[in-house]
């Protein structure tokens, strides 16, 4: 399975916006230069990620984005469906039941394919609905330096100063 980087860049997104003080918003300008993708893909991104309900968006001059819930509340499942979509990550095209099934029973068979597939998924959705931003958080602080920490805060902080000074 191959997931498209959409899903990486809008966790990182949603990290960014979950470090801002509160009743702050972050532009799309300084995501999209801060993640090193164009502007016109980030406006999909958030686009998607504000239908899902996982970000607010503020028109105007001193708009922006911010996270629409606390980050205990958004797994990376929610995350995953509002970039990838809903639907299953395996889709039985027949070829195992033509290929198995007996005569006349082509169309009824079952794909054992298909039910391992199934199983699979179901552990996969299972450990992205455990996971959320608020563990991500807390991963974060574990695994990178508090100077690297200290550095993306500045960064932020520095974005903020930006908006006010419009």
């Amino acid at each position: 399975m191959r997931m498209k980087s959409g899903m990486e860049q809008a966790v990182c997104t949603l990290i960014l916006l979950a470090r801002l003080p509160e009743r702050t918003t972050l532009k799309a300008e300084a995501i999209s230069e801060r993640l090193e993708v164009s502007p016109s893909y980030l406006k999909k991104l958030m686009r998607m990620l504000v239908q899902a309900g996982l970000v607010d968006s503020t028109p105007g001059t001193r708009g922006g984005f911010s996270l629409a819930k606390k980050p205990e509340e958004v797994t990376l499942y929610d995350i995953f469906l509002a970039v990838e979509g809903r639907g299953g990550m395996y889709r039985d095209r027949g070829v195992f039941t033509s290929v198995f099934a007996c005569e006349g029973q082509r169309s009824t068979g079952t794909c054992v394919l298909g039910h391992v597939m199934r199983r699979a998924e179901k552990a996969w959705v299972e450990v992205l609905e455990q996971e959320t931003l608020a563990s991500l958080l807390q991963q974060i602080r574990k695994t990178y330096s508090s100077e690297r920490l200290a550095e993306m805060d500045a960064w932020l902080t520095s974005q903020l100063r930006e908006e006010v000074n419009e």
